[in-house]
């Protein structure tokens, strides 16, 4: 078994971050997040606790992958979820969000390798891309976030005007539709189009988490126990094994 610490993790990404950054005109790298304009005047600052109810309506609507680091099967939880594990569930996940910290404990991936193309030369590394299999508590409090997170961005209109991904209701199928749309519509109007397409390798990775964090604060209003959970928690890598 491979291990990764998180030191090793934070390595990997600044290097791939500087490699791309290197490209970049200097003026732009070097803006100052705090130059950014508030995108509303509302903030959030606490997470709502979450009940029973709440927990078992996230239950049916997570995906119910089990990762070895499960202490029970996952497909025997609904079974097993009396009120005693009820309440230690509660009391974890409600922890985490009151106190603004990711469980350490629930911090390890287990790293599966799997091939992208099945017609490829399996005994090349780069024909292959990692998939992070996470524990099940984690993925828990993340859609507890997630739920809370994607309310406040509807409500505050905070969502960019095309945005089509990590939004309800949207999808690559809206996405593809604005754009076979607007083509349709200049080649009416007798207008030439060019399309320009960008795709990053690991795009997450190449995110300097200063801004980000800094943007979330001063565009978003995001703040308190909010703000440090997303800094503490889903931004600071996670140890992963093989």
């Amino acid at each position: 078994m491979t291990t990764r610490n998180d030191k090793e993790c934070e390595e990997r990404r600044l290097k791939k971050g500087e490699t791309i950054y290197s490209n970049i005109d200097k003026q732009q790298k070097d803006e100052r997040p705090d130059q950014t304009t508030p995108k509303t005047s509302k903030s959030w600052d606490k997470f709502t606790e979450i009940t029973d109810s709440d927990l078992k309506s996230i239950f049916s609507e997570i995906n119910k992958k089990e990762c070895d680091e499960d202490p029970i099967p996952v497909k025997l939880l609904p079974d097993c979820l009396n009120e005693e594990l009820t309440l230690i569930i509660l009391f974890i996940v409600n922890d985490s969000l009151r106190t603004g910290r990711f469980p350490t404990g629930l911090k390890n991936a287990l790293v599966r390798p799997v091939i992208k193309d099945k017609g490829g030369d399996v005994n090349s590394f780069k024909n292959y891309h990692p998939i992070s299999n996470l524990t099940f508590l984690s993925k828990v409090i993340e859609k507890c976030v997630q739920k809370e997170l994607s309310a406040y961005l509807e409500a505050n209109n905070l969502h960019a005007s095309h945005q089509s991904g990590y939004r309800a209701n949207h999808s690559c199928e809206t996405a593809t539709l604005k754009i076979y749309n607007d083509l349709l519509c200049l080649s009416d109007s007798k207008n030439k189009v060019v399309l320009l397409l960008l795709d990053l390798s690991a795009a997450f990775d190449t995110v300097n988490h200063n801004i980000l964090i800094s943007k979330l604060n001063n565009e978003f209003g995001l703040k308190g126990e909010v703000l440090d959970w997303l800094a503490a928690g889903q931004l600071r890598p996670v140890t992963q094994y093989l």
